[in-house]
């Protein structure tokens, strides 16, 4: 009896001592990086004897799942030193590009690795290769704020195509018989086919995940320029021609909607967690173009942007009055890449885990604190102290860019009042972050594409 009693005992002094656990749906991640590889959560209730002892469908998921290969193998070590320095080269003048500040010979070089089908392969593989680990490292971060917050990670490999396995995304083929308005329904079917298999790879990746964290970032997303991609291969397949530019809108509109409700059926099982989400790197209104997953509307769902520090939007960042949450910095950011080192990228993909950081620090301040802070109540903490930016004002549901320091003071007062209140004296005692003097496009910093989900 007396040992039964130490046992709760130290189960409850784990519980209330438990650091904050954020989950990582994203592609490898290096976990031998100096900055990654003492964060990594372990999971308690697994034992390395070949079975599934917390009963989550993987057998001793101790450091984190390959959910694509059903093992723990997070990272593809064959990869290590294969990339050229032309692959950097490539996404440097990538972002130059979109800036307009590209030259005339950098530009032909560029437009010619563009075509380059090997070379496209080499990107796509240098886009999984770094990814997880750089946005991994962004969510980890001990800057800032409360620095000392002790944030671990739950790695879920779960980005990338597969030939073979469970996973395998169900292909599309020619039905001849069906034509006209048939054929169109017969497509549609497809992706309502594909879109519930999508939804159960999803809901598999996040229940690695959801007994042990209390946030997950997915950085990835499918823009609404690869949803019309992906409808007019379909549809030539279907009808060996291709769509006019109205149907192909259509159909696109139509997959991009029972997405992102099928995203919100599948978050709405999984309450207790918070999901943030980029926004997409296409500058896009994802208001009128539906970007995935982000356009999930739900209370546990933050759809991040990315801004220029703290003074405006990324030139490449999509927004949205209604479907876009907030924005946080996404240009030139410096993280960890694999071999113990770091680069500076662009995207949303970085905004993202910028966000899920603050939120694990206020969860681990409230902890502290013995604040019993729901979901809704952080996603309200976090939109509502934002710095408020005239040119941003319809750019998302805040109207601003993050600010970490009034985020958590908020949280402090709310001990003691209302959270509305405590928000509302937050926002008037903090003053705006004073934005950089620096260009931070000067920086050196590589555009990739926004992985997706399939």
């Amino acid at each position: 009896m007396k040992s039964t009693i130490l046992i709760i005992f130290y189960i409850l002094i784990q519980t209330v001592q438990a650091d904050t656990v954020i989950g990582i749906l994203d592609s490898g991640f290096d976990l031998t990086h100096d900055s990654l590889s003492d964060k990594v959560y372990e999971n308690p209730n697994e034992l390395l004897n070949g079975k599934d002892d917390d009963r989550n469908g993987a057998i001793d998921d101790i450091l984190g799942w390959n959910l694509l290969d059903n093992n723990d193998i997070l990272f593809n070590e064959e990869l290590r030193e294969t990339f050229p320095s032309s692959v950097f080269k490539y996404y440097r003048l990538r972002a130059k590009k979109s800036l307009g500040t590209i030259t005339s010979d950098e530009l032909a070089w560029y437009e010619k690795m563009l075509k380059d089908e090997e070379f496209k392969k080499l990107r796509k593989g240098f886009t999984s290769f770094i990814h997880g680990t750089h946005v991994t490292g962004i969510a980890l971060s001990a800057e800032g704020v409360y620095s000392n917050s002790k944030i671990l990670f739950k790695p879920i490999r779960y980005l990338g195509k597969r030939e073979e396995g469970k996973w395998v995304e169900p292909k599309f083929t020619q039905n001849p018989k069906l034509t006209g308005k048939k054929g169109i329904t017969y497509l549609k079917s497809y992706l309502q086919k594909f879109t519930t298999w999508q939804m159960k790879k999803l809901e598999a990746g996040i229940r690695l995940a959801s007994n042990q964290v209390e946030i997950i970032n997915g950085s990835f997303g499918k823009s609404f320029k690869s949803l019309l991609s992906s409808i007019e291969r379909y549809y030539e397949i279907q009808f060996d021609k291709k769509p006019s530019e109205e149907v192909k809108r259509e159909l696109a509109l139509y997959f991009g909607s029972i997405l992102n409700t099928g995203t919100e059926k599948v978050v709405s099982k999984f309450s207790k967690l918070l999901f943030v989400f980029s926004a997409g790197n296409s500058k896009d209104d994802n208001d009128i173009y539906p970007h995935y997953p982000s356009n999930a509307r739900r209370n546990n769902v933050i759809a991040v942007g990315a801004s220029k520090g703290h003074t405006e939007r990324a030139y490449f960042s999509n927004f949205g009055a209604t479907t876009v949450d907030v924005f946080a910095p996404g240009l030139a950011i410096e993280s960890s890449i694999p071999g113990n080192r770091f680069i500076r990228v662009n995207g949303t993909s970085q905004a993202s885990p910028f966000i899920a950081n603050l939120a694990a620090k206020i969860l681990e301040r409230a902890k502290t604190l013995n604040i019993n802070l729901t979901i809704s109540d952080l996603k309200k903490i976090i939109i509502e102290t934002v710095d408020k930016k005239d040119s941003m004002k319809t750019d998302s549901v805040s109207g601003g860019i993050a600010n970490s320091n009034r985020a958590i003071l908020a949280l402090n007062l709310s001990r003691k009042m209302s959270l509305t209140k405590a928000i509302k004296i937050a926002n008037e005692r903090v003053e705006d972050i004073n934005p950089i003097t620096k260009s931070l496009e000067e920086e050196i910093a590589l555009l990739i594409d926004l992985p997706s989900p399939f």
